[in-house]
């Protein structure tokens, strides 16, 4: 018998076995635990950070596939951060990995706002957030630099994917200097759409451009079902402790119903529903809520715990043990639709992969990083140690590939240390 050196050997050596379901639930498990603990800055520092660790070092999927399921989540209501840890827990290890990956990145951040509610019901305060949140924020543009860089680098490889990416940033930039005056509903998932639109449109030049779909409003009305003036709201919550518990989650749940453009904006909707309408906030305990939920890592929507906690206890009265499970409510409340609506669309994220609509979105995800990179430095680089704190961060992590987390972290300490 001669052996043929052009055919395979009787017995190959067979290829390495794919992970089990139980070890990919535990890898998620893990990181996205860590990621919750560690993930300082806000929405666009998560993205950064994820794809960092889940790109370039874990290989979980290339920057292309990550970009589209970025610009996915982008066009969705919700947070879009969390959305993106969603939407790679469930392409890692199906619905159980959608949930683990979900909870693991929120659940530290949840922990965190309790105590950090309890101290602000006590004293009125949050000792040294806004010296150590100085260095935070600081670090945090370095870091998404850093990723639009690599973005930049992956989707603007034509000249139609810079020429989107130009009208995107030039279209953004517009909404924001015209918010003031003149409020853009949704100005990102517009530009978006619009995006998506043109790749779509160049790819089928002899196809008639699609009928505009309905989109939200960025910013919710008074006059939703859930508005009432603040002496019957008062009135009503104070009645019992169920009902007091139900308006909590049902306002909760139609901010992370409605929302756009991730939990930078949570703000003005926390506005309309907690002080404008209902009064159960503040001005002040407005700004400081929104600064734990800056404070702490992990996604800023859990905010909602702190003020879920806060208004329990100091509004309705109703004690600390039911102000933690004010707080829970109001988590899973605000986070509900972000886990419907990525479990919805997740199957169908694959097939998106190759369409030129997504292609083009994903150079006006491009353009919105860039505009808000622009945003978040005006806002966090006032003065010199600020500066030398974002371009520290800036070099070491583009000449030594440092950890995003471990730069924020430290850049959090720096601060405290100047500012305190």
């Amino acid at each position: 018998m001669t052996y043929d050196p052009a055919s395979p050997p009787a017995n190959p050596c067979p290829p390495p076995p794919s992970p089990s379901l139980q070890s990919r639930l535990f890898e998620l498990a893990v990181y996205f635990l860590r990621l919750g603990v560690t993930a300082f800055g806000g929405p666009a520092a998560h993205v950064a950070i994820m794809e960092r660790d889940l790109v370039q070092k874990r290989r979980w999927l290339d920057r292309t596939h990550f970009l589209n399921l970025f610009a996915a989540v982008n066009a969705l209501p919700g947070p879009s951060s969390t959305e993106l840890a969603l939407a790679i827990g469930y392409l890692r290890a199906g619905l159980p990995g959608l949930i683990v990956a979900g909870i693991g990145f929120i659940l530290p951040a949840f922990l965190m706002m309790i105590p950090l509610a309890w101290v602000y019901c006590a004293y009125g305060a949050l000792p040294a957030a806004a010296s150590i949140s100085r260095g935070l924020d600081a670090a945090v543009v370095a870091v998404v630099a850093i990723a639009l860089y690599r973005f930049a680098r992956t989707s603007l490889t034509s000249r139609f994917n810079i020429a989107v990416f130009v009208a995107a940033a030039l279209a953004d930039a517009g909404a924001r200097y015209l918010a003031p005056t003149h409020p853009i509903p949704a100005p990102d998932l517009l530009i978006l759409a619009a995006a998506a639109l043109a790749g779509f449109l160049r790819a089928n030049r002899t196809s008639p451009p699609p009928a505009p779909g309905p989109h939200l409003p960025r910013s919710p009305s008074p006059l939703l079902p859930l508005f009432l003036p603040r002496p019957f709201a008062l009135a009503l919550a104070a009645a019992t402790p169920l009902i007091s518990l139900t308006l909590l989650g049902l306002l909760m749940l139609k901010i992370g119903a409605t929302i756009f453009g991730s939990g930078y904006l949570l703000l003005p909707y926390l506005q309309a529903n907690f002080v404008d309408s209902h009064g159960w906030l503040t001005q002040r305990q407005l700004t400081d809520a929104i600064a734990a939920g800056q404070f702490t890592p992990g996604p800023l929507l859990t905010t909602a715990s702190f003020v879920g906690f806060f208004v329990a206890d100091f509004d309705f009265k109703l004690g600390p043990a039911a102000a933690i499970l004010a707080a829970a409510i109001a988590t899973i409340a605000i986070f509900l639709p972000a886990f419907l609506y990525v479990a919805i669309l997740a199957p169908i994220l694959p097939r998106l992969r190759q369409s030129p609509a997504l292609a083009a979105a994903n150079a006006a995800v491009v353009a919105l990083i860039f505009i808000t990179t622009i945003t978040l430095a005006h806002a966090a680089i006032g003065d010199i140690p600020t500066l030398l704190i974002s371009l520290a961060a800036l070099i070491l992590g583009l000449t030594l590939d440092a950890n995003p987390a471990l730069l924020i972290i430290a850049a959090g300490i720096a601060g405290w240390f100047i500012y305190q």
